[in-house]
């Protein structure tokens, strides 16, 4: 029998073969897998992380299946003198099956949110600014006059004709921040608009000029941002031959259009005028009566 320095391994030659007997048991060496040793083919132990037993057969560690357990190595052949037959060799014991083990089920996690808070702004106050009446100019009662002249011979009694229908300049016309003319002519029909920021009108040879006061009618309906009877102003942007865009005031921003329209829409500067007065034309700007048109204030 063979001992190393440690005794961790004892290596006996057994000859013949050892039997062991009684009813009792035999314990086998037992360990962790992170304890195993060099293995050496034929080696048996048991394994206490799988509860098992193992061996090293064919370079490896293997374990019982669990129903039949390996059949014990087969007796030492005795040595060539006649003697008793060898003992047959030792079954190995069966070994245990391995424990099913199923991990528990992770908790289903649903997490929601606060809902985020609505706020409303306070509503802006409303801005209503009235510019001042501008004055009222009475220019001073002139003299009478003592001297009475003859008394004419009465004149004929001629009826003329009848005069063009008058259009009503609004109550913003009253004061001319700007040259005008009344114009020649009655509106033009035809004239398209686009929805549009800012809506620009078609209006072939509508002879406008920069700031012209032109207003608008419809034998249907406008749309929103225009309005029939109100005095518009021809802005230089978008200005040619046959296309225009306005402002409700000289120079000022373009109108927008939206919503939807209807009819056949015309446009075109004032021919005839009626104002309930006072009419006030700014210092510097002419307004201008040609042949043909009339205008009347009272």
């Amino acid at each position: 029998m063979d001992f190393d320095n440690s005794f961790d391994i004892i290596t006996p030659d057994l000859q013949p073969n050892i039997t062991i007997g009684g009813v009792g048991s035999i314990i086998v060496p037992s360990g962790t897998t992170a304890q195993r040793p060099t293995g050496v083919q034929g080696m048996i132990r048991f394994n206490t992380d799988i509860g098992n037993y193992e061996y090293f057969i064919s370079g490896s560690w293997t374990t019982s299946s669990g129903t039949t357990g390996p059949t014990g190595p087969a007796g030492v052949t005795g040595p060539s003198v006649t003697g008793p037959a060898g003992a047959a060799g030792v079954t190995g014991p069966t070994g245990s099956a391995g424990p099913s083990v199923t991990g528990p089920t992770g908790a289903a996690s649903t997490i929601t949110g606060p809902t985020g808070p609505s706020v409303t702004g306070p509503t802006g106050a409303a801005s209503t600014v009235v510019g001042p009446t501008g004055p009222s100019i009475t220019g001073p009662t002139g003299a009478a006059s003592t001297v009475t002249g003859p008394t004419g011979p009465t004149g004929p009694s001629v009826t003329g004709p009848t005069g063009a229908a008058s259009t009503v300049i609004s109550e913003n016309d009253a004061v001319l921040g700007q040259s005008y003319t009344l114009g020649a002519s009655a509106y033009m029909s035809g004239a398209t608009v686009t929805i549009a920021s800012p809506g620009v009108f078609t209006l072939n040879s509508h002879g406008f000029v920069q700031d012209s006061m032109i207003h608008f009618t419809t034998t249907g309906a406008l749309p929103t941002g225009l309005a029939v009877d109100v005095p518009y102003y021809v802005l230089a942007a978008g200005l040619t031959a046959n296309t225009f865009e306005v402002s409700t005031s000289p120079n000022g921003s373009a109108v927008n259009t939206s919503g939807t329209q209807s009819g056949v829409h015309s446009a075109g500067k004032i021919k005839n005028a009626i104002v309930a007065g006072p009419f006030t034309v700014a210092t510097g700007f002419v307004f201008t009566i040609p042949s043909g048109s009339t205008f009347t204030v009272g």
